[in-house]
């Protein structure tokens, strides 16, 4: 079991099919994926994929219970449909695992709540990244400085705009509009 919340980098050492903890289908089943901390290999767990036709929350609302847990199982590396290759193509890769802290009577428990990247945090880039892309999404010439306008300035008729440049006290022309 994990004793903190958390990401840590773990390891998938077993897949197993269960039956639904939540899901009342009888064709129904979970996913279910043990991970351990590479850290410290005393911290470990099972995360659960639930295989059934329910709909998701939140975000998850238009999609059935089935292809989040699919969505999980690519961005860990799962190719193709065949669920009996998971062993094969998972067993012994390094993921990240997000551990959450719950209450169930009284007592903290540490859940697998999420493996891949979905709660993994940022891939950081440094400043100098960062300016390279910004230089190539502008065109080369990075992005052009806004001057800061008085939110009166900014609120005021378009025909402010075409007053001359020379004197920025003349009248702009009368519009014909």
């Amino acid at each position: 079991m994990f004793q903190k919340a958390g990401t840590f980098q773990c390891r998938i050492d077993e897949i197993k099919f269960a039956e639904p903890r939540f899901a009342t289908d009888p064709n129904a089943f979970d996913v279910c994926i043990h991970v351990v901390n590479i850290e410290d290999e005393a911290q470990a767990d099972w995360w659960r994929g639930e295989f059934s036709e329910n709909f998701g929350k939140g975000n998850f609302a238009t999609k059935t219970q089935k292809e989040i847990t699919m969505l999980t199982l690519r961005k860990v590396g799962f190719e193709g449909d065949d669920l009996t290759a998971l062993d094969e193509q998972l067993v012994g890769k390094e993921v990240p695992a997000t551990i959450k802290e719950r209450e169930y009577q009284g007592k903290s428990y540490f859940d697998v709540a999420y493996i891949g990247d979905r709660g993994a945090g940022i891939k950081e880039l440094d400043k100098d990244e960062m300016k390279r892309r910004l230089s190539a999404l502008s065109g080369g010439g990075g992005v052009a400085p806004v001057a800061a306008q008085p939110a009166a300035q900014s609120a005021a008729p378009a025909q402010a705009a075409a007053k001359p440049a020379g004197n920025p006290f003349a009248k702009a022309p009368k519009s014909p509009f």
